[in-house]
Order: structure tokens, then sequence, then C-alpha cells
């Protein structure tokens, strides 16, 4: 679902393992490589990138089910 945020586009995306939210905003940079973007509740990860358009991930809200609750421990603060 592609949305605006103070004029700018934004999609929500979901994390595959936890369901916990996320708006993502697309930036133009030189080329790169993200490794591993990591979900915030359960610290799998989401997504590997590389190129110029480069994701920009805002963590929105917690999973409403238990998904992400086993793997709390292990996440990295």
């Amino acid at each position: 679902m592609r949305k605006l945020l103070n004029g700018n586009a934004y999609i929500i995306y979901t994390c595959p393992h936890c369901s916990a939210l996320y708006s993502v905003t697309i930036c133009i940079t030189p080329p790169t490589s993200i490794k591993g973007i990591r979900c915030k509740c359960c610290g799998r990860e989401m997504v590997d990138w590389s190129g110029t358009v480069v994701p920009v991930f805002s963590f929105i809200a917690r999973p409403s089910n238990d998904n992400a609750r086993h793997f709390l421990p292990n996440v990295a603060r």
C-alpha cells in the first residue's frame, strides 16, 4: 500500500517472520549493498538490498500475535 507522509511517498511493509509493521521510504544513493536488514521485534533478516535505490525502514508497531516472542532474547538493542 502506497501512502504519503509529509509529502514523501512510502509503503507499509510487514516482516515476513513475525508480522511487525514498518514504513519504507526509498532513497537514491551511490551504489551500495545493505546486508541483513533485521526486524526489531524478532531479530530475523527481512531483506538484503543492493543498488542505488535503497529502502529506509522505520518501525511502526509490534505484531499483534505471539510470533515475535520466541526471538526477542536474541535481538540486540
